[in-house]
C-alpha cells in the first residue's frame, strides 16, 4: 500500500475511513434489528393501524353524514 503523503490526502483518507467505519455501523445496526424483530410486536402494530384506518373511516362516514344534513336544510 501507499500511504498518503500531503495534507490533502491524509484528510481525504481520513474521511473516507470515517465514511467507512459510519457505513459498517449502520449495516451491522440493521442486521441486527432485522434478526433481532419480535414478530408479535409487528402484529400489534398492524393491528393498532387497522383501528387507526377504520376509525378515520367512521370519521370520513360522519363528516358525509353532516354534510348531508346541512344541505338539506
Amino acid at each position: 500500500m501507499i500511504p498518503p503523503r500531503t495534507i490533502y490526502g491524509k484528510a481525504i483518507t481520513s474521511i473516507l475511513m470515517l465514511v467507512g467505519v459510519t457505513f459498517v455501523g449502520f449495516l451491522t445496526a440493521s442486521l441486527a434489528s432485522w434478526f433481532v424483530r419480535n414478530p408479535e410486536e409487528e402484529r400489534e402494530v398492524h393491528e393498532r393501524i387497522g383501528e387507526i384506518e377504520r376509525g378515520i373511516e367512521d370519521l370520513r362516514r360522519e363528516v358525509a353524514e353532516i354534510k348531508e344534513m346541512l344541505k338539506k336544510r
